[in-house]
């Protein structure tokens, strides 16, 4: 079962956030009570404060399968990167390796379980 998930910011959107550089990571506790929420605005879980990222940009949950992720349609959006190929506006399960793009700004996905 996943029990967390850290997010390796990989590119900066014209160098901001400026609290974070290349190779910083984030983690994320995922549980089945709630949804993590991530954005721009102060009642996110996880902030990204970048002038690309919307106020709301994706919604992140636990499923049976893995963590699912959801865009929330604002305006940049989110882009989910497997493998090369892209999905724009991702409702999905959120594989290890895999790049999410808030607005334009890019995390590598790494996932880890509690055993």
């Amino acid at each position: 079962m996943i029990a967390g998930i850290k997010l390796v910011l990989i590119e900066k959107d014209r160098g901001l956030p400026d609290d974070m550089s290349v190779g910083d990571s984030v983690n994320i506790v995922v549980d089945e009570s709630r949804q993590i929420f991530i954005g721009r605005a102060p009642d996110v879980d996880v902030l990204v404060k970048a002038p690309s990222v919307g106020r709301h940009v994706v919604a992140l949950w636990l499923e049976t399968d893995g963590v699912m992720v959801r865009d929330l349609g604002s305006g940049a959006g989110s882009v989910l990167e497997v493998n090369g190929v892209r999905t724009q506006r991702p409702q999905r399960l959120l594989p290890d390796g895999a790049v999410l793009w808030i607005g334009r700004v890019g995390f590598r996905v790494k996932l880890s379980s509690d055993d």
